[in-house]
């Protein structure tokens, strides 16, 4: 959905993760455990703040903070 909403391309690592995953639940936590690996990195490496789209849904963005903070 992601590349089609905002024509973006995925790292090939996280597009290759994505096209194993059977259903949106399955792909729901690849792109989570992506984003607290990435948040992870970005914070090792000093990035000031991170800005984390949320479109609503909380509960994947609770998770990522509780793991990288």
């Amino acid at each position: 959905v992601l590349p089609k909403l905002f024509s973006i391309s995925l790292p090939q690592d996280l597009a290759d993760e994505l096209a194993k995953c059977k259903n949106n639940d399955d792909a729901k936590i690849v792109g989570t455990e992506w984003a607290i690996q990435q948040s992870k990195d970005l914070v090792a490496h000093n990035v000031p703040s991170l800005h984390i789209y949320t479109y609503g849904v909380s509960d994947n963005t609770r998770k990522i903070i509780k793991a990288v903070f």
